[in-house]
C-alpha cells in the first residue's frame, strides 16, 4: 500500500468498516481501538478448518478466548462423544471460505444455533446470539490453535462411564466468561 500520509491514519481509513464499535459508515477515519485492532490481526496467525468430506471449509485468527471441553448432554449428543472440545471466538472473526451453502443450522434454543456440514454431518460450531459468540468445534480445526482448553463446564452432567484424568479447572454448570481461566494453570481442580 503506497503511503502518502502518517502511516496511522492511512491504515486507519483500511478499517473504518470493520470497526465492531461502529455500526454505520463514517467518513472519517476509524477509531484509534480499530486502528490497533487492524495492526494486531495483520500480525496474527491464521487458523484453517472444515468438515470431514471438504464441502465446508473456514478460518479464524488464532485468537480464541477460551476454550475448553463440554460434558453436557447435548454437546456430548451433537458431537456422538463422551464431551465436545471447544473454541470460543468472536462471530466476527469466523469466515467460511468454501460451502457456506452446505452449512446446515439446528436452532437448539433461542440463543445457540448449531451449525453443521449437510453432506458429512460434521458438527461445526455452536453460535451464541446474545454474545455473537461462535463455539467452534476444536476437532474440525486443521491447525493447532495457541491456545489449549482450559477447563471442563457441565462436568455435573457428564457421562457416567467417562472419568476426567486431567487437573484442568472444573465447572459443575456454564462458567461466565470471566471464570475461564487465562491459562490452563490457571485456578483451582474444582469450581462451582
Amino acid at each position: 500500500m503506497a503511503s502518502y500520509g502518517p502511516p496511522w491514519r492511512v491504515a486507519s481509513w483500511e478499517f473504518q468498516h470493520t470497526c465492531p464499535r461502529v455500526s454505520e459508515t463514517r467518513k472519517r477515519p476509524a477509531s484509534l481501538h480499530c486502528f490497533l485492532a487492524g495492526i494486531w490481526r495483520r500480525s496474527m496467525r491464521t487458523l484453517r478448518g472444515g468438515c470431514l468430506c471438504g464441502a465446508v471449509e473456514y478460518e479464524i485468527p488464532d485468537a480464541l478466548l477460551y476454550a475448553g471441553y463440554c460434558h453436557c448432554s447435548e454437546c456430548r449428543r451433537f458431537s456422538g462423544s463422551a464431551f465436545s472440545a471447544f473454541g470460543g471466538i468472536s462471530k466476527a472473526n469466523f469466515r467460511v471460505l468454501k460451502g457456506a451453502e452446505s452449512i446446515k443450522h439446528y436452532a437448539k434454543n433461542a440463543n445457540t444455533i448449531l451449525g453443521f456440514c449437510n453432506v458429512c454431518g460434521s458438527s461445526l460450531y455452536a453460535e451464541k446470539r446474545q454474545r455473537e459468540m461462535i463455539n467452534l468445534r476444536l476437532g474440525t480445526l486443521r491447525d493447532t490453535p495457541s491456545l489449549a482448553p482450559q477447563a471442563h463446564a457441565f462436568v455435573g452432567s457428564k457421562a457416567p462411564w467417562h472419568e476426567i484424568r486431567d487437573d484442568l479447572v472444573q465447572f459443575d454448570g456454564a462458567p461466565s466468561p470471566s471464570q475461564w481461566p487465562r491459562t490452563a494453570s490457571d485456578g483451582p481442580a474444582s469450581r462451582s
